[in-house]
């Protein structure tokens, strides 16, 4: 019998190369707001044009906030999401 701490650990199921859409928010360390100036914004956006290119996905809306980021994206050729997303916030 599978207790309930892992049920709750094996609750998120990810379903990949499906084709779909993916709706992804995360937020800066802390939730601080790094993203609060143009230059950090600008800064950010050419990374995750740079990740976009080498994983082959595409971006379809971005909303950044000072604090925390909204991402509408294709899956990527190369990858997955969850990699992806670790890879833009190295």
């Amino acid at each position: 019998m599978v207790g309930v701490e892992e049920t709750k650990r094996n609750a998120l199921q990810r379903f990949y190369a499906s084709g779909d859409l993916h709706f992804a928010t995360f937020s800066c360390y802390r939730r601080r707001p790094y993203l609060g100036t143009v230059p950090a914004r600008n800064c950010f956006i050419k990374i995750l044009d740079e990740v976009r290119s080498r994983h082959g996905f595409a971006l379809l809306g971005y909303v950044l906030m000072p604090e925390h980021v909204h991402l509408l994206m294709g899956e990527p050729a190369y990858s997955n999401p969850s990699k992806v997303l670790q890879v833009v916030k190295q």
